[in-house]
């Protein structure tokens, strides 16, 4: 059987599934990005595989009243359109891949807590080079900024990590 990406005809990206669960929530958000033909086709393939293999592990539904802004993107939410005032802007930062791995790692904590600190949407984009990696932040150039000097302590404490390992290893 074809994947859904050969079956539909879609590009890489059509199909996301959410990278964290929904707060209080045992619910993933699939976001489907396609043509309305093929959307109604991947949900009743969805909706037919649901059938034939049910869920059956503890399940707890999403309740809107758990919305949290801070992790809406890593989740899947959807927030209110910001208003005309505030200037939304994106930021790429180049970091070396040992730091890009650390930030994947650990259940991404670093990009959490970044989040959490900050309130802008934090992300790994397709790294540019063998060597580095993309952070990719959406915010206002408070939650920017914010979400930069994070990253930078982050960094920091990773850094004296991998200085206190070595030198261990050197004893």
């Amino acid at each position: 059987m074809p994947s859904w990406y050969e079956q539909f005809k879609l590009e890489p990206g059509q199909l996301r599934l959410a990278k964290i669960v929904c707060p209080r929530s045992t619910d993933r958000v699939l976001i489907i990005r396609s043509t309305e033909k093929n959307v109604v086709g991947i949900l009743e393939n969805i909706v037919k595989e649901l059938r034939e293999h049910p869920i059956v592990d503890y399940q707890r539904t999403y309740d809107p009243k758990n919305y949290n802004p801070k992790t809406v993107g890593l989740y899947g939410g959807f927030t209110e359109k910001p208003s005309k005032d505030v200037v939304m802007t994106t930021q790429t930062i180049s970091v070396p891949k040992s730091f890009g791995s650390t930030l994947r790692g650990e259940d991404v904590k670093a990009i959490h807590r970044c989040i959490a600190v900050s309130g802008a949407y934090v992300d790994m984009g397709e790294p540019t080079e063998r060597d580095r990696d993309v952070v990719i932040i959406k915010g206002t150039e408070k939650q920017i900024t914010k979400a930069i000097g994070s990253l930078k302590k982050s960094l920091i404490l990773f850094h004296n990590k991998e200085q206190r390992e070595a030198a261990e290893l050197e004893n």
